[in-house]
């Protein structure tokens, strides 16, 4: 499919030298086809800012030179934000892997877990789970073959692994739920953090800034875990244009936008330090705060497993609006899934899933790599997601693919998504429903399910913030919008996130509250301005009080990109590993 851009002049009138990309074919042409001096002639009578300029071999972006820092900003003062600390150990360290802690077998004697499905093994990996706990952390592994489980599976101690042998292949380790186990998550990984100290800020803080500056350091320490947030109030509300929206369920709430670690505390000037940078500016005009938080989940794994918990009947799945995971991992830091796929169930194709594949809930530094998910039963409301980050920070999601979910990728949470990176991800086939009866009219041959252009991966909810999509593969489609009363009034659900050379047959639609960002692009139809009323029947436009329009480059010549990927070229940079062309 041919990149086609939708960007209308302004209603103010302005000439869209804000950065849009406006749909002019002679000029287009013109780019791929002209040498270097005519295309440079070109972009800069027709869209102002600086042309785009061909380093070693390929393009580079104008917001990201060769001697790019964190801070870089055009002469508009775009800029694009250092996303190099999501994952594990903000990308830091490997994913630990072999042997790195004692092994509890879970069909040893100890504990009789049946490979062969054919009795409940949950009580025995339960109890290899408690042991491990019980050793202050290790490995519980499952070998090869298929455990049948009437229940889910819990971890709430740090420094647990939960290991098989393989996700695919003759040699897997199957974990199967029978009708979905009882519990709303097959494996649960932590518990609830508890809130303590709060301090409110004596100066505001500013994107890319690594302290904050309180009233009274007082109660924090080297080592705390601490939330950064604010109140949102009236005038925070008015800023962001969203009266009609905001108001009636955030107002005077606070939020927690940022999920941090103190490096560092100066008791005379009394700042406080963390490795990741602020992504949003926090001011005192709202009660800007931190607060110290207890009882995070740390270093534990979900790995090399395949996983089945579709219920036996499908109207079971729709029962209640319960987003029931594969793996939850909630209040945790440090913390990876890895290989784990879903598989179709034995008694209830072609499903895989109850609801979602991976949630990730209020964690930070969690990485999610070489996954796959599919054929949810429920794709209704909250239900039928592959992976969602739902209030998560600097959480990476790599390698991973989505297919038949009702939203493949989704960050989600009343302000609380930030720094999140999905790379090299694959969604496909997007397909959802309103209810239970929309899915049983479709089986009837009444009515059609809701296709892949509306049921795609997106922030769902309040502003996420600084996200990035990064090198993926978007064959249904991708949104970041004004998404006005829907899902509790979520309004404006991005700003400051980047699409970078993504390529695929899916829609991308891109308006974000300030500025947004879409970089190299290849098959994609990219839109930056919404000339319909939004979908399900709602009234008024997606871009609506998201003005300026988000900065395009590269439409159509993403493979060109010199850069392939933002997060590994700024991981390389900040780790001081060298730029790879």
């Amino acid at each position: 499919m041919s990149d086609r851009i939708r960007a209308e002049s302004r209603s103010d009138g302005s000439d869209g030298s804000d950065g849009s990309v406006r749909p002019l074919r002679a000029v287009r042409q013109a780019l791929l086809m002209c040498a270097a001096s005519l295309v440079l002639a070109l972009v800069v009578a027709a869209n102002g800012p600086t042309p785009p300029r061909v380093v070693r071999g390929g393009l580079r972006s104008a917001l990201y030179p060769d001697n790019w820092r964190p801070g870089y900003r055009d002469a508009k003062g775009r800029f694009l934000q250092d996303y190099s600390y999501a994952g594990y150990h903000n990308g830091e360290k490997p994913l630990p892997a072999g042997k790195h802690g004692k092994i509890f077998d879970v069909t040893a004697q100890a504990y009789g877990a049946d490979k062969t499905g054919r009795r409940d093994s949950n009580a025995a990996i339960q109890k290899a789970i408690g042991d491990a706990e019980a050793a202050a952390g290790g490995i519980v592994y499952l070998p090869a073959g298929t455990y049948a489980l009437s229940n889910g599976l819990r971890i709430a101690q740090s420094r647990i692994v939960l290991r098989g042998a393989g996700s695919r292949g003759p040699n897997a380790t199957k974990l199967l739920f029978v009708d979905g186990g009882r519990q709303r998550h097959s494996i649960l990984v932590g518990t609830r953090e508890k809130q303590g100290t709060a301090q409110l800020l004596a100066r505001d803080a500013r994107i890319f800034d690594h302290h904050v500056v309180l009233k009274d350091v007082t109660g924090f320490q080297v080592g705390d875990h601490i939330l950064i947030g604010c109140k949102i109030t009236e005038p925070f509300i008015r800023e962001h244009r969203m009266t009609e929206f905001w108001t009636e369920r955030q107002q005077g709430r606070i939020r927690h936008f940022f999920r941090r670690r103190i490096t560092r505390i100066d008791p005379t000037t009394r700042r406080v330090f963390f490795k990741t940078p602020i992504r949003y500016p926090m001011q005192l005009r709202d009660e800007a705060r931190i607060t110290k938080v207890t009882d995070l989940t740390e270093e534990c794994g979900v790995e090399h497993l395949a996983i089945s918990n579709a219920t036996r009947k499908e109207e079971d799945a729709w029962a209640a609006r319960s987003s029931w995971a594969a793996v939850s991992m909630q209040y945790v830091s440090d913390c990876w899934v890895r290989d784990v796929r879903s598989f179709e169930s034995p008694y209830s194709a072609p499903f895989h899933l109850r609801s979602l594949g991976v949630s990730v809930r209020f964690s930070k530094q969690v990485t999610v790599a070489d996954c796959a998910f599919a054929r949810p039963q429920n794709r209704s409301g909250s239900d039928g997601y592959g992976v969602c980050v739902t209030g998560g920070n600097e959480i990476l999601v790599r390698d991973v693919v989505c297919r038949y979910c009702r939203h493949g990728f989704s960050a989600s949470w009343p302000f609380g998504s930030s720094g999140n990176v999905f790379l090299r991800v694959h969604s496909v086939d997007g397909i959802g429903y309103r209810n239970w009866q929309h899915r049983q009219d479709e089986l009837a041959g009444t009515r059609k399910a809701w296709p892949s252009t509306l049921m795609t991966s997106d922030y769902h909810m309040h502003l996420a913030i600084a996200c990035l999509v990064d090198n993926s593969v978007i064959d249904d489609g991708w949104l970041a919008r004004n998404r006005r009363h829907m899902s509790a009034n979520s309004g404006h659900t991005s700003t400051q996130c980047v699409f970078w050379n993504n390529r695929g047959k899916g829609r991308l639609k891109s308006y974000q509250y300030g500025w947004g960002y879409v970089i190299g692009t290849d098959g994609l139809d990219v839109r930056t301005t919404e000339e319909q009323a939004g979908p399900c029947g709602r009234t008024g436009k997606e871009d609506e009080g998201t003005a300026p329009y988000d900065f395009t480059e590269h439409i159509g010549t993403g493979s060109r990109l010199s850069v392939k990927s933002l997060y590994e070229d700024q991981l390389a940079r900040r780790l001081g590993r060298g730029v790879r062309e």
